[in-house]
């Protein structure tokens, strides 16, 4: 019961800042080059119109939360449509995640995964077909840490992996909750998921990069989760 509390207050202590949050503590090394790209429409809108460096289109999205005897379900599902210069692009994502309430000794009770935490997107640009899949990284029983990992793809460009980010500057408390995530590419990263503000805000590889087009898809679908 106290963990099950303390990790009540490290969330409440995160979201007591999301109002003009501190910056986002971003990979060391993120290139100069990588633009900051603020995702205009999206803010917390179940649906609507959506553009970012050169992509125009819509989206839709749905969070819903519900409780049974002691089991919690989350689930998400979102999409897009854009139109760009490099054609069209769609995405279809959703997110599932279940927690099972069990007595734990010396601790009262404790909510377990009963459904690992799991994103997946399917994506298509120009007829080149992709994917975004990220999970949870649970590094105790009692005590997931909240660290999210995936891939994403898209035709046979490079592969871009993603991993959550969860410090702020100058906030002393780690959020379980991820903050924004980072991209990269053969190890170096290559841009940024800033979530720490209701319009997000993509820093991105140069446009024309080999790794651009994948690094936008991915990071318009990791925006998505922001729905506040």
């Amino acid at each position: 019961m106290r963990l099950a509390l303390l990790l009540v207050v490290l969330t409440l202590a995160a979201c007591a800042v999301t109002a003009g949050a501190p910056p986002l503590v971003v990979p060391g090394g993120l290139p100069a080059e990588a633009e900051a790209v603020r995702v205009e429409g999206l803010g917390g809108a179940r649906r609507g119109e959506v553009a970012f460096r050169g992509w125009e289109g819509r989206f839709e999205r749905q969070f819903s939360t519900s409780r049974t005897n002691r089991w919690d379900q989350q689930r998400f599902d979102g999409s897009f449509r854009l139109a760009g210069d490099g054609g069209e692009a769609i995405g279809i994502c959703a997110m599932r995640e279940g927690l099972l309430e069990v007595p734990a000794p010396l601790l009262g009770t404790v909510q377990v995964p009963a459904i690992s935490y799991v994103y997946d997107c399917e994506l298509e640009a120009d007829g080149r077909a992709g994917r975004l899949q990220i999970g949870e990284v649970v590094t105790s029983t009692y005590a997931p840490a909240g660290d999210r990992r995936g891939l994403a793809y898209l035709g046979d460009g490079p592969a871009i992996e993603v991993r959550s980010l969860h410090q702020l500057e100058g906030v002393p408390v780690r959020s379980t909750a991820p903050w924004g995530y980072g991209l990269f590419s053969e190890g170096r990263p290559v841009g940024v998921v800033d979530l720490t503000d209701a319009r997000p805000v993509l820093r991105l590889p140069p446009e024309g990069s080999p790794a651009a087009e994948t690094a936008e898809l991915a990071a318009l679908a990791l925006a998505m989760l922001q729905t506040e």
